[in-house]
């Protein structure tokens, strides 16, 4: 039986992480996406830290692919992006810390940004690990768990929320290929994770589901504070940035070196 993850504390989230030299930040990003998404799905974390080459003795490989200084600072901006969020429906955001929209906007907006991802969906996903913090007795906090249809009376609505639900899956499905992109092993354990949770939350199998057309609705605010953190002014130049970086993958066949990561903005 796999040993429970590690407790966390409040304080942890006081500690500032330093990234590894070579881990620039959207690389960073994408484990905090991949360790997220796999808690989601009940992945088989083994297999991703197989996937990720990541040695054992360094990570607890049953339940995560972050170290702990990672964990504490996934911890930090999730913490962050509530309160963000609270400011900014109370009218309270000219007394939030310069300190944390900057690191909010540097190590989730822009990197969501430059993979044409929602920001304001990511940064729901991101708060969610402040309640639930990878504890599988509170699997029930993600995103996705909150959106799961629940039985109703009227079969109208139950399929009005099938659908709803099934742009919840399609949209978390298009998150993982993003972040995988180019590493099919990794992309192979998250889709095989997914499977058995299609066919038991949607009642289809996965394939069966209408392929992502658009992000689900009902995210303005976290949008809104995505636009504050990363004004509109600068968003062309990183979208030019994540141009320039997929036809570089492409011509590579494939192969993205997240280590060249840099946003001038």
């Amino acid at each position: 039986m796999d040993q429970p993850p590690p407790p966390y504390s409040e304080a942890d989230s006081s500690r500032v992480f330093v990234p590894a030299p070579r881990r620039r930040i959207l690389e960073q990003f994408g484990r905090y996406i991949i360790e997220l998404m796999a808690f989601t799905f009940d992945a088989d974390f083994t297999t991703l830290n197989n996937a990720l080459g990541q040695s054992p003795n360094s990570i607890s490989a049953s339940h995560s692919i972050l170290d702990d200084d990672e964990k504490a600072e996934l911890l930090r901006l999730a913490l962050i992006s509530k309160d963000l969020y609270k400011r900014l429906g109370e009218t309270r955001w000219d007394n939030s810390q310069e300190s944390d929209r900057e690191a909010l906007a540097e190590n989730i907006v822009k990197p969501a940004l430059l993979l044409r991802l929602c920001e304001g969906y990511i940064m729901d996903i991101l708060s969610a690990y402040a309640n639930h913090r990878c504890d599988k007795t509170k699997r029930n906090e993600t995103t996705i768990s909150r959106e799961t249809p629940r039985p109703v009376w009227i079969v109208g609505f139950w399929m009005l929320d099938l659908v709803v639900f099934g742009r919840h899956l399609r949209a978390h499905e298009h998150i993982i290929a993003a972040v995988c992109a180019g590493r099919k092993p990794l992309y192979m354990a998250l889709d095989d994770a997914m499977k058995p949770f299609f066919r038991k939350e949607y009642g289809k199998e996965k394939d069966w589901c209408k392929p992502f057309t658009h992000w689900p609705t009902g995210y303005q605010t976290w949008n809104n504070l995505g636009e504050d953190l990363v004004p509109l002014r600068y968003r062309g130049i990183i979208e030019a940035h994540g141009i320039r970086l997929r036809e570089e993958a492409a011509r590579e066949k494939g192969r993205y070196d997240a280590s060249r990561d840099t946003f001038a903005t």
